[in-house]
């Protein structure tokens, strides 16, 4: 063999390796996805047990209430998650003037510098990238990411909300806006 035919064999093994690890990061999303849900169900049936145990009056129709509740959540939730990996299926997206995010690698590119991302850093931000310029309901971010409107959840996202401003902070044209009890906007002021 020469040279050349050895470098494009090593070539074609590293794109064959760029897809597999593509591949298991998509598979490791969505088992993240569905052991989040698995837990929720799970602990509601915890709950649903200790108060039989407890001989706390449940009811027939009460325990089926609770299996009913914990299918529809589980239905909204594989809703919402089915819209997260579409969005993070997708290679790149271009942020303002100088940013780009790469979902895949979980970097975000400011010129020539790298920010590695954590992951709802990356859900959150993938979400905005998707969506500029619109309305993004703090409800439906909290569900989507979080599975669940709390008053901690929320104030976590407000913290991951402030990181992403600060990594976004060298771009003039982007604003990442909050609606006061409404969500959060990421605006670029100036298209091109």
């Amino acid at each position: 063999m020469t040279v050349n035919e050895i470098q494009a064999r090593i070539r074609k093994i590293k794109e064959q390796i760029e897809l597999l690890h593509s591949e298991i990061e998509k598979i490791n999303q969505e088992t993240a996805f569905m052991t989040n849900d698995l837990r929720d169900a799970s602990n509601e049936l915890v709950w649903l047990s200790n108060s039989l145990k407890t001989k706390q009056s449940v009811s027939q129709p009460e325990l089926y209430q609770g299996f009913r509740a914990t299918e529809r959540k589980s239905e909204k939730f594989l809703m919402h998650s089915e819209d997260l990996i579409k969005l993070l299926a997708v290679d790149s997206y271009k942020i303002g003037l100088f940013y780009t995010l790469f979902p895949k690698k979980m970097l975000l590119r400011y010129n020539d510098e790298f920010i590695k991302l954590t992951r709802k850093e990356l859900y959150l931000l993938v979400v905005f990238a998707a969506n500029q310029n619109v309305l993004i309901e703090r409800n439906y971010l909290l569900q989507l990411i979080w599975q669940s409107v709390s008053y901690y959840n929320a104030r976590s996202m407000d913290v991951y909300i402030c990181k992403l401003r600060r990594y976004l902070s060298n771009d003039d044209n982007i604003i990442l806006a909050n609606s006061h009890g409404k969500g959060y906007t990421l605006f670029q002021t100036n298209t091109f």
